[in-house]
């Protein structure tokens, strides 16, 4: 899209829900985005076409996010509760298996690294924010927290994740 010429290019429609999109930083020719029940399509600009589609979720992706200092390494958040890291380098389309994978008793929200990357924080329906650390996100602890605001769960990209983890 260009704004100030007031224009774009629809690269991609569907009857399915599209609920959630990113770009890695260091790759501005890729799209990347959940469509329909926990399916990630990779939108590539040089190709014009989906080069891939992997189910990663029971259902529907609501939020995806890359490590800043990894671009190889994303994470996904799903109504079906849970929130999982993956390697990009190892996604089999048919067997997808993530590094980690956080459960929630609830639809996860969000899930977004922290600024250096070393954590990753998640926010749940079931009034829980996660915390994911180590060296492999193999650390995992919650915090109880009132998500229940009359109004869409924060997703806490803009307001905690600014601010360096301790």
């Amino acid at each position: 899209m260009d704004a100030e010429k007031k224009i774009f290019d629809l690269v991609y429609s569907s009857e399915d829900p599209i609920c959630s999109l990113s770009q890695r930083s260091d790759d501005v020719k890729c799209l990347y985005f959940s469509e329909g029940y926990g399916r990630l399509n990779i939108w590539d600009e040089r190709v014009r076409k989906c080069s891939t589609q992997s189910k990663l979720h029971a259902h529907r992706i609501n939020s995806i996010d890359f490590n800043s200092q990894n671009y190889n390494i994303m994470a996904t958040s799903s109504s079906d509760g849970t929130a999982a890291i993956w390697d990009l380098r190892s996604i089999k389309v048919d067997q997808p298996r993530p590094l980690e994978e956080v459960g929630h008793d609830k639809a996860v929200q969000s899930a977004y690294f922290s600024p250096s990357g070393s954590s990753l924080i998640t926010t749940s329906m079931d009034d829980t924010v996660g915390i994911v650390t180590g060296v492999n996100f193999e650390h995992t602890s919650k915090i109880k927290h009132d998500n229940q605001t009359c109004n869409w769960t924060s997703s806490f990209s803009s307001a905690v994740m600014k601010r360096p983890m301790r």
